[in-house]
């Protein structure tokens, strides 16, 4: 909850969908982003003016399939282009995260790249691929 507050007092939006009275499907939008980071993999990359971010989509495991996942994101989009600064829509996927990859990629998303990291005996290596590498990425 104190996550959810603080994110909400810093202007953040939450999007829900809740059936039955249980949590199927959440996200967030953060707009007006000129930095995207991402927490799991402590990296982040600059994004363009007009930028919207997506992040933290979750969705209960008995409902996710990807047309869930499409009439969340296709929400939230028509959300963040009611705004006429909006340019682009970034979202964050981890990889295991097939479902909602899937969906994402039917829906014309462009691909920007991907971040890794690695630990190993309590060393840690980070690395992008080559699109993201080759921009202004931060690794913290």
């Amino acid at each position: 909850m104190r996550n959810a507050l603080a994110r909400l007092e810093r202007g953040e939006l939450a999007y829900t969908i809740s059936k039955n009275g249980h949590l199927v499907h959440s996200g967030w939008m953060v707009k007006h982003q000129t930095e995207f980071g991402i927490t799991e993999i402590k990296q982040s990359m600059q994004l363009p003016p007009g930028s919207i971010v997506f992040y933290d989509l979750y969705a209960c495991p008995d409902f996710r399939c990807q047309d869930n996942y499409r009439a969340v994101i296709s929400h939230m989009l028509s959300e963040a282009f009611t705004e006429e600064s909006t340019q682009y829509v970034y979202i964050s996927i981890l990889t295991n995260n097939l479902s909602l990859r899937y969906a994402v990629e039917t829906m014309n998303f462009e691909y920007q790249g991907s971040f890794f990291l690695k630990s190993r005996f309590g060393a840690e290596r980070k690395w992008a691929s080559p699109m993201l590498a080759n921009s202004k990425t931060t690794y913290a």
